[in-house]
């Protein structure tokens, strides 16, 4: 099972979950209400939590 991550933005908590693969750059997808950070394999998850927290705006956007 996938462990479950949140970053939080403007007072709201949203939970996403980190898909490693051979990729080289870090992608953000929403589908159908979940959070899916796409990243490589090599990326630490504090910096895959930095590059979600600093997407806070668009993710609350589109989570609407």
């Amino acid at each position: 099972m996938e462990k479950l991550y949140e970053t939080k933005y403007a007072g709201q908590v949203f939970p996403f979950r980190i898909l490693r693969s051979d990729r080289k750059t870090i992608a953000l997808q929403i589908r159908e209400g979940e959070i899916l950070v796409r990243a490589p394999r090599r990326a630490s998850t504090g910096m895959i939590r930095e590059f979600v927290d600093s997407h806070g705006a668009w993710i609350e956007k589109t989570m609407e």
